[in-house]
This record gives structure tokens, C-alpha cells and sequence, in this order.
């Protein structure tokens, strides 16, 4: 199955799926759990939800470093807008 047919069995975009840091092989081990027909795909479907897992884990700590940088980067504007910076004269005047 191809990123494109699990994103419509799914019913999500592709790039929701690349976003989530899927990879071809993680998806390939994932269309089993869509076959509601055949329950031999129990074990495949659990892996499947380990695999969120982590993936949810690296998204969070990923999403809490953006986090501190974003309120670093804002405390630096918020000095920079109260303390500006004297302005430099032309040292040749």
C-alpha cells in the first residue's frame, strides 16, 4: 500500500502521515490493521499503537523545545522593543 491509498483508507492527509514521521515501512506493517475482515492482524495493530506512541512522544518533546525557543525569542524582542539600542553616530562627524 502506498502513502496515498493509507491516507485515504485513513482519512488523513499524506502529509498528516509524513508529519507523524511514518515511513514506508512502518506503513507497509500498518494496512493490516485496516482489514476489519481478519482478525489475525490483532498483533500488527498493537505494534501499530506502540508506534504512535513513540512517534507522540518525540512529537511532544519536539514541540516543547519550539516552545522554549519561541518564549526565549519573545522575551529578546519584548527587551529589544523597551530597551532599544542608542543609535550609532557617524564617527567621521
Amino acid at each position: 500500500m502506498r502513502i496515498g491509498e493509507l491516507a485515504a483508507a485513513s482519512g488523513v492527509s499524506t502529509r498528516a502521515l509524513r508529519d507523524a514521521g511514518l515511513k514506508a515501512d512502518n506503513i507497509r506493517r500498518l494496512t493490516a490493521c485496516l482489514d476489519e475482515e481478519n482478525i489475525d492482524h490483532i498483533p500488527t495493530c498493537m505494534e501499530a499503537y506502540a508506534l504512535y506512541e513513540r512517534r507522540l512522544q518525540v512529537v511532544r518533546a519536539q514541540l516543547a523545545a519550539l516552545t522554549e525557543v519561541e518564549s526565549r525569542l519573545e522575551e529578546k524582542l519584548a527587551d529589544l522593543r523597551n530597551n532599544p539600542h542608542p543609535t550609532r553616530t557617524d564617527p567621521t562627524t
